[in-house]
């Protein structure tokens, strides 16, 4: 699963995501391994199912994607963050901030 979605750009309905990744009892209990980019309205967010299932921002707050929101597979070569695409945040500052790595199965 990891690698095939790593190095691609495939994105998916939130409810499909959940569906298909999230809750499957499979495939679920890696998808929570990895960080994900959910997009809506122009904005990127970085996040992670935390221990306690809750989709949690590499900041540690609650995120509430709505049904219009896209989810991808996180990749910090293909990703930025910020308000906008006019007014990015380069995510190399934020990775090494935060220490995020993504996990390859």
């Amino acid at each position: 699963m990891g690698e095939k979605l790593y190095y691609s750009d495939c994105s998916w309905d939130n409810d499909y995501w959940l569906r298909r990744y999230v809750q499957h009892p499979f495939i679920g209990i890696i998808a929570k391994e990895f960080y994900w980019t959910l997009s809506l309205n122009d904005t990127n967010i970085i996040a992670k199912i935390d221990e306690n299932s809750q989709l949690t921002n590499v900041g540690g707050e609650t995120v509430n994607p709505t049904e219009y929101t896209k989810v991808r597979l996180w990749h910090p070569l293909h990703n930025t963050i910020g308000e906008s695409p006019k007014n990015p945040i380069n995510l190399s500052n934020r990775v090494k901030e935060k220490y995020i790595q993504q996990k390859i199965y």
